[in-house]
């Protein structure tokens, strides 16, 4: 739970989350859903856990998920990952920037 706040990339956390990905579906065949969080997007004034965002990465100074979504797509539990960003306010996350009302669901978008 929140590879931002223990500095975790998406170099790291691929390899983690496709590891414990692989062994889980082995081990109980087939039979379970996978929820993972993003990292290493804080440019983006994204929360903890949001950092997904594939495109300008490189621009904007960001980790990319890419090599993530690639080895994702060529594992048979592809269509059973949950991407799970979630939203905490700026008292946890010192990011005040759409993180309340309307702007919770501009960011959607």
């Amino acid at each position: 739970n929140e590879p931002d706040k223990y500095g975790i990339s998406w170099e790291t956390l691929t390899g983690l989350y496709i590891s414990a990905m692989d062994s889980i579906d082995r081990a109980v065949g087939g039979n379970v859903m996978f929820a993972v969080e993003g990292t290493g997007q804080s440019g983006l004034n994204a929360n903890w856990g949001d950092g997904f965002a594939t495109e300008r990465v490189e621009e904007l100074g960001l980790q990319d998920p890419k090599p993530f979504f690639n080895q994702l797509m060529t594992k048979p539990y592809r269509d059973r990952v949950i991407l799970a960003p979630h939203v905490y306010p700026a008292s946890v996350t010192f990011n005040d920037a759409g993180t309340t009302g309307n702007a919770l669901y501009e960011r959607l978008e």
